[in-house]
């Protein structure tokens, strides 16, 4: 850093660089959501895809980013952090505006998945330590998951255009495409960086 750091700096970067994840996060989803749409990606598709990954793009960053600067801790603090945060928070705050209907195959599929992979993590850190193996296992998990429910999504979803003769997706000019593609390049590039300053500051406010 080109300066002494100190508390005051610290919690700038930390504010910044949330600030800066939440806003990069913005232009990742509204822009891979758009380009989606113009691929002709059905929105089911795209909810349980480019919207779920994009909003997790912030915590991915700043774990990656602790994980490279030696802070493992934060990395898997995030995680779970993260879950309790989308579980009861984000559950909590949207039940409080409006009833959330549920729909029966979410706890019949998605629910028992979610509570399996959580558990999952149990066995691999009971021995305080995440190898490359157990990431390269849960990366494996986590792709098969994605590919199954993306099989599963379009299926459903052409059986249901087959009923309603409802045809999703439709082609836009390049001008869109690129301002999308636009997009999503910006967005990388603030998660990237506000993840690193997130980290410089929250690594320091810890000590």
């Amino acid at each position: 850093m080109p300066f002494e750091m100190n508390i005051a700096w610290a919690c700038l970067l930390l504010i910044g660089g949330l600030i800066l994840l939440w806003k990069a996060a913005d232009f990742l989803v509204d822009g891979a959501v758009a380009l989606a749409r113009q691929l002709g990606v059905s929105s089911l598709v795209i909810g349980l895809t480019v919207i779920a990954m994009g909003t997790s793009a912030p915590e991915v960053s700043a774990s990656i980013a602790a994980a490279l600067r030696g802070a493992g801790d934060i990395a898997v603090g995030n995680v779970y952090g993260s879950n309790i945060a989308n579980l009861a928070l984000v559950g909590g705050i949207c039940a409080l505006i409006a009833p959330v209907v549920i729909p029966k195959r979410l706890l019949k599929r998605e629910m028992p998945v979610m509570l399996l992979v959580a558990l999952l993590l149990w066995p691999f850190l009971h021995n305080l330590h995440l190898s490359r193996l157990e990431g390269v296992v849960l990366l494996a998990l986590f792709v098969s998951l994605i590919l199954l429910t993306v099989y599963i999504a379009r299926r459903e979803s052409v059986a249901e255009q087959e009923i309603t003769g409802k045809q999703e997706g439709s082609k836009t000019d390049q001008s869109s495409l690129k301002r999308s593609l636009f997009f999503v390049i910006i967005g990388l590039a603030g998660l990237a960086f506000g993840a690193d300053i997130t980290v410089r500051g929250a690594v320091y406010v810890g000590q």
